[in-house]
């Protein structure tokens, strides 16, 4: 899906009325900071996106002008790219990047759900997904050449990090259900 210079700005504005919004609120003496993590904002100002598919992470900056920022995917995120949301040439620059299509969902991302937010082998995670071999989820799993993860797993796979469980659920390693 494209990513557009006005939908960046649609998010911006709502971003910078809920934080005036919220900040005029704000009891004096209350930290700032503190202040914003109990008033969430309503609508995400990082989320994933694609760069000639490779996995990028953007990200709307509402404190000051509108920008836009592209960060590296990784561990050690590094800044790509600053985008000046009201400069003409940014709807060009913006041509570089799209959004994920609904239920993409990369291999680091299925691993991390599975083993850090789950806590379920590859074993119980191939039996919640009916899978009669773990080897399926291996083989979405793996760093090189991993197979693309099918669009109604990747749903499942939200669904269960957002707390679903299905009547049989096993008990993960950590113990937890």
């Amino acid at each position: 899906m494209k990513l557009t210079v006005e939908h960046l700005l649609s998010i911006y504005r709502e971003l910078k009325a809920h934080e005036d919004r919220i900040m005029s609120l704000r009891p004096n003496g209350h930290p700032k900071a503190d202040w914003r993590m109990k008033h969430p904002a309503p609508v995400a100002s990082s989320f994933r996106i694609y760069e000639d598919g490779k996995e990028r992470s953007g990200r709307v900056i509402h404190d000051t002008l509108p920008f836009f920022e592209v960060w590296t995917f990784s561990e050690k995120p590094k800044l790509i790219e600053r985008i000046d949301l009201k400069d003409p040439s940014a709807e060009a620059a913006m041509s570089n990047y799209r959004l994920p299509a609904p239920g993409d969902m990369t291999s680091l991302e299925f691993r991390t759900i599975r083993k850090n937010r789950l806590g379920l082998t590859q074993q119980q995670l191939a039996t919640v997904l009916d899978y009669a071999n773990p080897l399926n989820i291996s083989a979405m799993e793996r760093e090189t050449n991993p197979r693309k993860i099918p669009t109604h797993v990747a749903r499942l796979m939200r669904a269960y990090e957002a707390g679903y469980r299905p009547a049989d659920w096993p008990v993960a390693e950590n113990g937890s259900a």
